[in-house]
């Protein structure tokens, strides 16, 4: 008897388990394949057509900073939940240089290839950020704790350039460990 209840809570577990990657699988869009027959997947210049990217840096776990930028405008907030009385919004247009830097650096993002989230279980606390990138029909959510990635230092440094001070500060300096994608 004792084996059989097991045995359903196992069934049950995994059927779930494959019932939400399979939803999350749904979530995330591939890009098509290129045209070269190479089998890959890439974007090109002229593919971006809008996006949006949102970076949340934490603060003892709540939302400290908070920039979104889309095709539009830049959208800069902090001291969101540490400290009410210093917050300050920043919202202004993207200029067209600034847009187009950022579609071109966009064309080549290899969005589909991050997980969900990145940890350093070695560190209790510390940096800790999340990505909310869109890109045409492809959206990702990545949440990153003490741990560099490259391609997400690139983006970041990238979304700095339109700010008066990098408020992001999430590069290999900052104490994070680096991992390869």
């Amino acid at each position: 008897m004792r084996k059989i209840s097991v045995l359903i809570l196992l069934c049950l577990f995994f059927g779930f388990s494959l019932s939400i990657i399979s939803q999350e699988a749904e979530k995330t869009k591939k890009l098509p394949e290129d045209k070269s027959g190479s089998g890959s997947k890439i974007m090109e210049k002229e593919d971006i057509g809008d996006f949006s990217i949102k970076i949340t840096r934490f603060y003892f776990g709540r939302e400290n900073i908070r920039l979104t930028v889309t095709e539009n405008e830049l959208i800069s907030e902090s001291s969101i939940a540490v400290n009410k009385k210093n917050y300050s919004l920043t919202r202004r247009k993207l200029t067209g240089p600034e847009r187009k830097s950022l579609k071109k650096f966009l064309s080549g993002f290899p969005l589909e290839e991050f997980k969900e989230s990145y940890y350093n279980k070695g560190v209790k606390d510390g940096m800790q950020l999340r990505f909310e990138i869109r890109i045409n029909e492809t959206e990702k959510k990545i949440y990153v704790a003490n741990y560099y990635i490259e391609e997400l230092g690139e983006l970041a440094a990238e979304i700095a350039k339109l700010l008066p001070e990098d408020n992001i500060n999430y590069s290999k300096d900052n104490g994070s460990t680096e991992i390869e994608m």
